[in-house]
């Protein structure tokens, strides 16, 4: 075996995942890829914005808010993970997120909600803020990555906001993937692969 093996073998995925330079490329590649799915913004012009300051062509005001936006909470969360999640939190994230996008960031949504092409039932308006209470205990100590992803379908048939609850359930799933990778030393490969690629 080589010295760089040996070396290489040595590291502990958890030390490397936290080096400073790692961390915020995972971090960027995570918000590009969250807001590519919902705005089908490329991950070249996230990182224009993001590491070169210059908005690409075509790009409207509101498309550059919603990449700073994300990739300003995406940090915010992985270096606070610890915070507690709360129906609080919950809503003050989204303000953070939808920051100049919607009048009604950080606020629950007032009217009926229907996803297209999904027969998902989702929570009724009037039991929002109740059930949203209910899965902050019911998922406020996760185990594993089972409980994550329960945690974050569940999440999503409440789905408490006008826009962005899409976003929002992953960057909770960010967090418990955090959580979750600290409170299991070592890490297990599952909960390795989730914080990679979640």
């Amino acid at each position: 075996m080589s010295n760089l093996s040996k070396v290489v073998k040595g590291i502990e995925l958890g030390d490397f995942l936290f080096e400073p330079a790692i961390m915020d490329k995972t971090l960027r590649q995570m918000a590009a890829g969250s807001l590519e799915i919902e705005a089908g913004t490329q991950a070249a012009d996230f990182d224009a914005i993001v590491l070169d300051n210059t908005v690409p062509n075509n790009f409207h005001a509101t498309s550059v808010a919603e990449v700073q936006n994300i990739h300003y909470l995406t940090q915010e969360i992985a270096q606070n993970f610890q915070v507690e999640i709360t129906l609080q939190q919950i809503k003050d994230w989204h303000k953070v997120l939808m920051r100049g996008l919607i009048d009604n960031a950080g606020e629950f949504f007032t009217k009926q909600r229907v996803l297209p092409n999904v027969d998902t039932q989702l929570t009724h308006l009037d039991d929002i803020v109740e059930e949203l209470e209910s899965w902050v205990k019911t998922y406020a100590y996760i185990q594993s990555l089972s409980d994550i992803a329960q945690a974050h379908y569940h999440f999503e048939t409440i789905h408490p906001f006008s826009d962005g609850n899409g976003r929002i359930g992953r960057l909770i799933v960010l967090a418990q993937c955090c959580k979750l990778a600290l409170s299991h030393q070592p890490l297990t490969t599952a909960t390795r692969h989730c914080i990679i690629f979640c």
